[in-house]
Order: C-alpha cells, then structure tokens, then sequence
C-alpha cells in the first residue's frame, strides 16, 4: 500500500510543482474538467490551472477509495466489488478530467503530456478488476510514460 500511495504521490507532485501565482484568480476544474476555464487564446495558465485542480481533487478521491476498497476487500463479501467499482470510477474520472484539458491545451507539448496522464491513468483503472490487482496499481502509476508526462506537466505548469 505505501508504494501505491508514494506512486500517486509522484504524478501529483509532479503535475503540481508550481504552484498557482497568488494573483490566480481561476477557480479549480471540477473532476471532468471545465471547458470555460481555458477557452481563451495563449490558455496554458488556464489549462494548468484546471489540471492542477483535477490532480489534487483526484488524488483526494483516490486515497478515500483505495482506503476503502483496501478495507472491503480485507472484509470480504459483496462490499469488495463496490468498493472496487468506485476505485475504477476514480481513474475514469481522473482521466476524463486530464483528457478534457488535453483537448483544451493550445501549447502542443502540454497537449501531449496530459494525454499521456490521461492514457496512463484510464490504463490502471482499466486493470482494477479484483481485490488482488490493489497490489499492482502501483507498478501501474509507476510507469516512464507517466512519469514523464507527470514531469513535463510540472516543467510547462510551473507557478
């Protein structure tokens, strides 16, 4: 469980190594992001911006599921496979929240790197299916694409 948990603290403190300016006066995405934050030309503090919040909305959401997923499947019984369900919600939304700034991104390189984000976080949610993949979902986030794409993230968003 720690190294799941370190993983995933890699992607967020990569996506957020700078941090908003102070005089940022955007308000955070929600998880399926928000196609009025960054509609403007030259949008990448808007499009950072909105990422950043789905990152940090998401990795919140993801430590409650997995806590949670981690405990049913200890127990046992037909609480395991919700709990499971609403991990694989989690990723799905996470990505679908990383895939709507991609689209939104003007700058090419930030383009591709949530892409990447989004790509690698549908992936682990996809391979969640019973209690025992819980302990492959670190090996999952702990990817050189997602790393990357986690680290050009931070270089393109920085505060």
């Amino acid at each position: 469980m720690r190294r799941l948990i370190a993983a995933a603290a890699l992607i967020v403190a990569a996506g957020s190594a700078g941090a908003c300016s102070p005089g940022d006066t955007t308000g955070p995405a929600d998880a399926a992001g928000s196609a009025t934050v960054a509609s403007a030309a030259g949008n990448t503090t808007e499009v950072c911006t909105a990422a950043k919040a789905v990152m940090a909305e998401s990795t919140t959401k993801f430590g409650t599921a997995l806590g949670k997923a981690m405990a049913a499947a200890a127990q046992g019984g037909d609480g395991e496979q919700q709990m499971l369900d609403a991990l694989k919600t989690v990723f799905k939304d996470w990505s679908d929240g990383m895939r709507a700034q991609a689209e939104l991104a003007q700058d090419a390189e930030l383009k591709a790197a949530l892409t990447t984000i989004a790509m690698e976080l549908g992936k682990t949610g996809d391979r969640v299916k019973t209690a025992a993949d819980l302990e492959t979902v670190a090996s999952a986030l702990d990817t050189g694409q997602l790393k990357s794409a986690s680290e050009a993230m931070g270089r393109l968003c920085p505060a």
